[in-house]
């Protein structure tokens, strides 16, 4: 006995080519989709299925390996008309269906043929048993796997999409979402160049999930998963239903269901389909493992969004082929390695970048701003990014939001991020960056959000700047060593909710034009050299909740206005020079949860009014220096003595 290239039977011992043909017709007619028996049943005619040797059924290696069972498999065949379970042995009903379907075939009846298609059914079996089978090697067993496993094997070799080693690994991803789709995946897709660019995709989104899921389960993947929403994954249904998954033409998440009975219910027909996938969003569900370079496949993806997981690893060079991409966002994960070079070479259709607060090192490469100029949004924080910020940062003209925060980057503040004149938000803080505030930030007008901290900056604030820039909503400039007094500008700062200036070594008085902040929230001026007295003014921002001016070189009294400041949670005034008595206002304050007064000069006692807060506990922090020894100052309510 032997085979030709494509499979096909020779003759031997007198077998006429029209046998030949009748045993492969009824040894591979794909009788997988149970629905073509049942709607014939009553039937018996000349209706053979049309090609039906195109997709030869996986035969499971049960029984005739070393390890018995495919990678992942339960040791049952799927060899369709000899059973799904216990091998040829277990196969009665489908031996049975194949006699009927044979009978049908030549036009007879049941009852006269069903024995002798048993008989050819054993007979065709040990013919083609012999041949049409393909030896894997993998981690040193073989394993026997059939035409349609191999057929899916080479087309996703051929296509360079995943390595034959990686599809040899038992165990391995790609070998179990390989054999998932050629013998336990519901839609029975061809495996042919006709259909290879949807059958990929779906190959893909498998690797993805067998990947990252933490299951090696076939018949029931979805449910066996760690992500803590799978709905629909790795089922009959086309990826397009799969949860997450959007595909061109479709609106996301709008579909309905037709209720069938059963638990898994169908889906309308405009998603149970084979479409290219526009947008994959599996953000937040706990998928943990390795990044797959398979997802290059999705060459029709717009959004990639697998953040706040714990996918480990690098990032794929091969991302860098998703050339239509617009949306990336990686962020929220375990990410090592550098950034790929692809990324800045390729993606020039890239309007999101999201890799932050992972753990990507080595530099930020020159192309990623020269190349993607379409970028609106490059976030890369919370890294640990080295070398300096590229040179060339201000080819990026449309962006709007920039955040390098958080790594180690180093060398002089870049001086091309002044023209970036649509940004709203800019940080570029905790760093090593050196140099002087930049005049040419005041051409930011659009700026909300200015975050400049933990540097290393020196010199002076730009007056010219608060004059400007007016619509920021944050502004962080502590932990430098930045020298000068305050601008008397920010007063023109109106939407301001964070006003962020400690740990610096600014000199004068704290301005009074900061009660001109309305909304203001927070404002922190500790760790300073401040001289003067705090402004009575500070009573008008009756939305702040935290006052923190200690460590500096205050003089004078707590004025009476703060106890105006009915949100205050914190005030923080300790380690100043501060005289005078406790304001009796100040136990108006409701909300006062901690109260740092001493280490000052002050003299007195606490008010009783305050007293009522710590008895109340609501102030649940009151420090004063009211300790032994301390003769001019009081305080029986105090929670802790200094």
């Amino acid at each position: 006995m032997s085979s030709d290239g494509n499979g096909g039977l020779h003759a031997r011992r007198g077998l006429e080519d029209s046998k030949i043909e009748s045993a492969r017709k009824f040894l591979y007619e794909s009788s997988d989709d149970d629905s073509s028996f049942a709607s014939n049943r009553s039937g018996i005619g000349d209706d053979f299925p049309e090609n039906v040797a195109e997709s030869v059924p996986q035969r499971s290696s049960s029984g005739f390996g070393r390890r018995g069972r495919m990678p992942g498999g339960s040791g049952s065949t799927n060899l369709s008309g000899f059973g799904k379970a216990g091998g040829v042995g277990g196969g009665g009903v489908g031996i049975g269906r194949r006699c009927l379907n044979t009978v049908r075939y030549h036009g007879k009846t049941v009852k006269d043929k069903c024995g002798k298609c048993v008989a050819i059914a054993m007979v065709s079996f040990v013919l083609v048993f012999g041949i049409s089978h393909v030896v894997v090697r993998a981690r040193g067993s073989e394993e026997l796997v059939g035409d349609r496993m191999s057929k899916f094997r080479q087309l996703i070799v051929a296509e360079g999409l995943s390595s034959q080693d990686d599809l040899d690994t038992v165990g391995s991803p790609q070998s179990l979402a390989c054999y998932w789709i050629a013998n336990h995946d519901g839609a029975r897709l061809k495996p042919s160049f006709e259909n290879d660019s949807h059958l990929l995709q779906r190959y893909a989104l498998a690797v993805l999930y067998y990947g990252t899921a933490g299951t090696n389960d076939l018949e029931t993947p979805a449910e066996k998963g760690h992500w803590t929403e799978s709905d629909r994954w790795l089922s009959l249904l086309g990826v397009c239903a799969w949860h997450g998954v959007t595909c061109i033409g479709d609106a996301p998440r709008t579909g309905r269901w037709f209720d069938n009975g059963n638990d898994d219910g169908h889906l309308l027909s405009e998603y149970d389909h084979h479409g290219d996938v526009e947008r994959l969003d599996l953000s937040g569900l706990g998928l943990m493992g390795n990044l797959p370079s398979e997802l290059s496949v999705l060459t029709g993806l717009y959004k990639l969004d697998l953040s706040e997981n714990d996918l480990r690893g690098s990032i794929p060079s091969e991302f860098g082929d998703l050339v239509g991409l617009r949306e990336l966002f990686l962020n929220g994960n375990r990410l090592e390695g550098t950034i790929p070079g692809g990324f800045g070479e390729n993606l020039t259709n890239l309007r999101q970048l999201r890799l932050d607060t992972n753990v990507l090192t080595g530099t930020i490469p020159s192309a990623l701003v020269t190349r993607l100029v379409e970028l609106r949004s490059l976030v890369l924080a919370r890294n640990d990014f080295t070398g300096t910020v590229p040179p060339s940062l201000g080819s990026l003209l449309r962006a709007t939001y920039l955040d390098l925060g958080d790594n180690q980057l180093e060398g002089p503040f870049p001086d091309g991020i002044a023209e970036l004149t649509a940004l709203v938000h800019l940080d570029l803080g905790r760093n090593h960056l050196t140099g002087t505030i930049p005049e040419g930030l005041a051409r930011l007008t659009a700026l909300e959000r200015l975050l400049l901290r933990e540097m290393n900056l020196h010199g002076t604030i730009p007056d010219s700047l608060f004059q400007k820039v007016t619509r920021l909503t944050e502004l962080g400039l502590s932990d430098n060593k930045l020298e000068g007094t305050i601008p008397t500008t920010v007063g023109r700062l109106k939407d301001l909710h964070g006003f962020f200036f400690g740990q610096n070594k600014l000199t004068g008085s704290l301005p009074r034009e900061v009660g001109l902040m309305a909304d203001l929230r927070i404002l922190e001026v500790q760790g300073n050299k401040l001289t003067g007295s705090i402004p009575n003014l500070v009573g008008a921002l009756n939305g702040l909740e935290i006052f923190s001016a200690a460590r500096n070189h205050l003089t004078g009294t707590i004025p009476p206005e703060v106890g105006r400041m009915h949100r205050l949670v914190s005030f923080f005034v300790e380690n100043n020079k501060l005289t005078g008595n406790v304001p009796t206002e100040m136990g108006e304050l409701r909300a006062l949860q901690q109260c740092r007064l001493y280490e000052n000069r002050m003299k007195g006692a606490i008010p009783d009014e305050i007293c009522e807060l710590v008895e109340d506990d609501d102030l649940v922090f009151l420090g004063a220096d009211c300790a032994e020894g301390h003769d001019k100052f009081s305080c029986d309510c105090c929670t802790r003595c200094y």
